[in-house]
């Protein structure tokens, strides 16, 4: 009995976007990889591009294409397909994902003359509805780790899979299976005592090796070796061809499911629950799906904005191992959707607005401003706001989960502020909300400290051309004097330029410092202004009190293009029984320009 076997590379296409390291693979492993197909015609092998990484080596290596053309028509490599941006495809609309597959499927048939047969990309990562964009873009298979197949399956069996009447088949990836340091021979030896021991028609594995993982196989001859040393009952094989000989498959049903190195839930909303900042990047990026196919106008300019979404739904920014460590991936997710945005204001036209809506789908309405230089949204989770879009800098200054106006009572004498707080945590509730004049009054009444007394706080939220300012009133509430330290933390993500960081000023004291923003600061009062810049100049973000304050500075962690810094005004408050205090933070958004002189 004959066990078909499919061999291939796995590239990370969901990350594979930096021309560089794609330069890197192609001379170190790809280059190779090719010439040992070429000299060895009864190789069969499989291989999923992404569609940066194939366009890139097209116009960077022409011959590449070349061979990959010729093993193609020679029936020897076969090139899957899936979403051009290597998306995680259940995220997204059907339209946003027939678009993807088609995009990579025109670019492969435009190059290699063949258009792919199956979906090979992210093959942990499953839902039935994928079913039908499979079918709608004529795709027969698609390959699945076999970890998604339900126990009472079979491992090694090909499935047939059904929704609304359409079906694919689906061929299990077993990454089990992968060459260790191991001889050909001992390989050999485990994959014939892996396949089941029965009389099983039909049976496949696939084996999808990692580049990095793929260099000492060729460098030490060892795939020349595997392929000498192949017995008759393993048969090696394209996963069309194989499907085209197969007489069995067996009917299933797999469930939405991800089985995925930095995922411990079941599906991919649960993973985004776990993961805030995967769940706000995919937020912006379904609004901003909703306003392209929404959009009414300009056709040019509607077809480059769903361009650069698609660029937003690039798969690094939704998957990667330990999810607050993707910054990068999520920024330039973010400049995408901010690019998509801009282009579809101007096809159909912008007014600056205020709106309230379930944006992040939690089951409470979150508010936005939208103005032309600016996008501010805002949560009631702490009354804070949880993006800021500058349209000049094409990025989201609150990324990577940070906030801007986030509130704590701490004790008197307290300079150390971070952490969540019964504020902060807070659910607050709508007072009003004035579309027209953008204004936005939300409350909380909360217990502060061992006595729990009950204390107040209103936020209201009103915006301008050039930025937004909030008005806080603490009121006391409790019949005993409140003595507290009151503070609000802004905290902002800043782009890297060309290795720089942040520039920061404060006004103390009527004196204006620079900062050393790679340490920590602190003022016990007059603090009256503070200015941060980017390193790129792109924006600059002054804060300014309605009264000199006590101010903490210090940097926080982030990505390896990005640099992220905290500043927390804070005020001591003494309040009697029934007594409130009013403290206004206001925010403006500058674009500096080259050789302006600071004030």
């Amino acid at each position: 009995m004959r066990h078909a076997f499919c061999f291939g590379v796995a590239t990370d296409a969901a990350s594979a976007t930096d021309p560089v390291s794609l330069e890197t693979v192609y001379k170190t492993v790809y280059k190779k990889l090719l010439t040992f197909l070429y000299k060895h015609p009864h190789c069969f092998f499989s291989w999923a591009f992404g569609g940066v990484e194939l366009e890139l080596y097209a116009k960077s290596h022409p011959e590449f294409i070349k061979l990959l053309s010729e093993l193609v028509d020679r029936g020897q490599l076969e090139l899957l397909g899936g979403g051009y941006y290597a998306p995680v495809l259940p995220l997204l609309l059907p339209v946003d994902r027939a678009g993807q597959i088609e995009l990579l499927t025109t670019l492969q048939r435009k190059l290699v003359g063949r258009r792919p047969r199956g979906v090979g990309l992210s093959p942990n990562i499953w839902d039935p509805l994928l079913i039908d964009s499979y079918k709608s873009c004529v795709m027969d298979f698609a390959q699945l780790d076999v970890s998604l197949f339900p126990m009472h399956l079979s491992r090694f069996s090909p499935l047939i899979l059904e929704h609304t009447g359409k079906t694919v088949a689906a061929l299990p990836v077993h990454p089990e299976l992968a060459p260790r340091s191991e001889s050909p021979e001992s390989y050999i030896a485990r994959l014939i005592q892996a396949y089941p021991q029965n009389n099983s028609p039909d049976m496949v594995a696939v084996c999808a090796v990692p580049p990095c993982d793929m260099l000492p196989l060729l460098e030490t001859n060892w795939l020349e070796r595997f392929c000498a040393a192949l017995p008759e009952e393993i048969a090696l094989t394209v996963p069309s061809r194989f499907l085209k000989e197969a007489e069995s498959f067996i009917p299933a049903y797999i469930p939405p499911e991800v089985s995925y190195a930095g995922a411990s839930q079941g599906n991919m909303q649960d993973y985004m629950q776990a993961h805030p900042c995967v769940q706000n990047v995919y937020s912006r990026m379904m609004h901003v799906s909703c306003m392209v196919n929404q959009c009414r106008g300009d056709k040019a300019r509607k077809k480059a904005a769903r361009e650069k979404l698609w660029e937003a739904q690039t798969g690094g920014a939704y998957l990667a191992v330990g999810a607050e460590t993707n910054s990068d991936f999520q920024a330039d997710a973010y400049r995408n959707c901010i690019q998509a945005e801009k282009l579809v204001r101007e096809a159909s036209g912008f007014s600056a607005s205020a709106l309230a809506f379930d944006f992040d789908s939690d089951g409470h309405t979150e508010y936005a401003y939208q103005l032309d230089a600016f996008n501010a949204f805002i949560t009631k989770k702490g009354g804070s706001v949880f993006e800021l879009d500058v349209f000049k800098a094409l990025f989201n200054y609150c990324g990577d989960s940070l906030r801007l106006f986030v509130d704590c009572l701490q004790p008197v004498g307290t300079r150390t502020f971070g952490g969540e707080t019964v504020l902060s945590r807070s659910l607050f509730t709508e007072v009003s909300f004035k579309r027209v004049k953008k204004e936005i009054r939300l409350q909380k009444t909360a217990l502060y400290g061992t006595d729990s007394q009950c204390v107040l706080l209103k936020k209201n939220f009103s915006a301008f051309e050039t930025g937004v300012q909030v008005q806080y009133i603490l009121k006391n509430l409790s019949p005993a004097p409140l003595c507290a330290v009151f503070a609000s933390s802004s905290s902002l993500l800043l782009p890297l330029g060309k290795g720089k960081q942040c520039k920061t000023e404060v006004v103390v004291e009527q004196q204006k410092l620079s900062l050393n923003t790679a340490k920590l600061f602190n003022a016990e009062s007059g603090v009256a202004t503070v200015r941060i810049t980017d390193a790129a100049d792109s924006a600059s973000f002054v804060f300014v009190p309605n009264e000199e304050a006590g101010f903490a500075f210090k940097p926080l962690p982030a990505g390896q293009h990005t640099y992220a810094v905290g500043g927390t005004f804070f005020w001591e408050v003494a309040l009697e029984p029934d007594r409130e205090m009013e403290k206004t933070i206001t925010l403006t958004i500058l674009s500096p320009r080259k050789g302006e002189k600071e004030t």
